[in-house]
């Protein structure tokens, strides 16, 4: 379940803000989706897949922090 936290926090926040939107027609799904696409890939950056034993290459840089 830990696993999921993630992926629901960042749905939960999606989901929210759509709801407080005044505008819920205009959202663009398109934006969102590369907003969640380019999020997921810096954190892959930083972080890796510590599961598989995958360091991120931008890991170093913030272990010398």
């Amino acid at each position: 379940m830990e696993r999921w936290m993630g992926i629901l926090g960042l749905l939960f926040f999606v989901i929210i803000s759509f709801f407080l939107s005044e505008r819920r027609r205009n959202v663009s799904w398109r934006l969102v989706g590369w907003g969640l696409i380019l999020q997921i890939a810096l954190a892959l950056a930083v972080l890796g897949i510590p599961a598989l034993g995958i360091e991120g290459p931008l890991r170093m840089f913030f272990d010398l922090a």
